[in-house]
């Protein structure tokens, strides 16, 4: 994407400052670039930059320089540029910083004026068509919602009564189905029909990741994702596939209906944020459930990026893998913010048109490492699956607690 005027004004001086014969061709070549990727940047742009601050040790002046209103015009540079660059060249025995240049062309270079990185689908406009807006809530619906919406309820009638008739037998028969994988395959098989019928099924790579977890010799995991959007949970369902496992969530999912019967029938890990009893109480069953051999999932960020970006992360679910061994699989789920943001009540687009992909990452082992070295060995596979644009922000912690 176009950068924004300052990066040019930074660009032209610092090009002058460097080789300034060859400064005309280079921001001729920049000026027919309709489309300036950060990879781009990275090899072309930062290396020159990089130079500059080695060979004259005080990028700082080029910052109080005034240049060209239109650096990209010709071959000659203004008064205010040959002027700055003298004023450069006196002030450059008054400091002592070496890499400010580099890493302030460098987080110019990553972050273009309207917000956009890369040239993923975050950088490709879209038009949700006309939408509706409910009161104060200030949720959005559109077309593509409403059929999705339909679709789901209509579903839903039938994954309800499915889940009210398992809920009856079990009550007949109590030591049927003790890990409750029935209402888990329900609840999956609803999912599978929905996301199929709305093209909202996502790519799913990274599956061979997994074939240690699946094999002669099974073992239950811990599966942490990142959480932007209400498609994660469907999305995540999705890359575990047919097998059992329990999802750590938040207690006001139990107010959605259906979807609360779901979260109770299933065995799945409720947890109220604001008890402390609560939390001891979801940790004591995640340790549970994992020692007779099922699967546990959890957003380690404990709540939606209202951005998309990689927030901080909690440390209770690493707490219980580490607990009994089991391994960690980093699941990142990328663009699913751009489905269903979190100011739409439905997805307002197929995740295939997006398209939404999920990476199942290695395995990592708990054994033997403390919750810091675990968290940090996650966090950063999951970083390195995601886009640019879901990257967490230079100043965002690792842990929140």
């Amino acid at each position: 994407r176009i950068m924004p005027p300052s990066f040019f004004r930074i660009l032209s001086v610092a090009i002058v400052v460097f080789n300034a014969h060859n400064a005309a061709a280079y921001l001729s070549s920049v000026r027919t670039s309709q489309a300036f990727s950060r990879e781009c940047i990275m090899q072309r742009v930062i290396p020159v930059m990089s130079t500059v601050d080695r060979r004259m040790k005080s990028p700082s002046a080029l910052f109080s320089c005034s240049s060209a209103s239109n650096p990209t015009s010709g071959t000659r540079f203004s008064l205010h540029e040959r002027d700055g660059y003298h004023k450069f060249l006196s002030s450059a025995k008054k400091t002592a910083s070496q890499s400010a240049l580099f890493n302030a062309a460098a987080a110019v270079a990553a972050v273009p004026s309207d917000g956009n990185v890369g040239g993923g689908p975050e950088t490709k406009k879209f038009n949700p068509g006309p939408s509706i807006t409910f009161g104060s809530s200030g949720l959005k619906l559109n077309l593509f919602g409403t059929f999705y919406g339909f679709v789901a309820i209509s579903l839903g009638i039938f994954w309800w009564t499915a889940l009210t008739i398992y809920q009856m037998i079990k009550k007949i028969f109590p030591k049927l189905d003790p890990f409750t994988r029935i209402p888990i395959g329900i609840s999956h098989t609803w999912g599978m029909a929905l996301m199929k019928l709305t093209r909202c099924y996502p790519i799913i790579k990274g599956r061979e990741n997994l074939e240690t977890l699946y094999g002669k010799n099974p073992r239950p995991a811990m599966f942490v994702a990142n959480h932007s959007s209400w498609m994660d949970i469907p999305f995540l369902s999705a890359a575990i596939g047919w097998n059992n496992y329990k999802i750590i969530s938040k207690m006001e999912l139990l107010k959605v209906p259906i979807l609360s019967k779901s979260l109770t029938v299933g065995g799945h890990v409720m947890l109220d944020r604001t008890s402390r009893r609560s939390q001891l109480t979801t940790y004591k069953k995640g340790i549970e459930w994992l020692k007779n051999g099922v699967h546990l999932c959890t957003f380690a960020e404990g709540t939606r990026s209202r951005d998309g970006r990689l927030q901080p992360f909690k440390n209770g679910a690493f707490k219980m893998a580490e607990a009994v061994g089991a391994p960690i699989v980093p699941v990142s789920i990328r663009y699913a913010h751009l489905v269903n943001p979190v100011e739409w009540v439905f997805p307002f687009r197929s995740a295939r048109s997006v398209p939404s992909e999920i990476i199942l990452g290695t395995p990592i082992e708990t054994v033997g490492k403390d919750d810091a070295e675990v968290l940090a060995e996650v966090r950063e596979a999951m970083i390195a699956a995601l886009p640019e644009c879901q990257h967490p922000l230079p100043d965002t912690p690792d842990s929140a607690s």
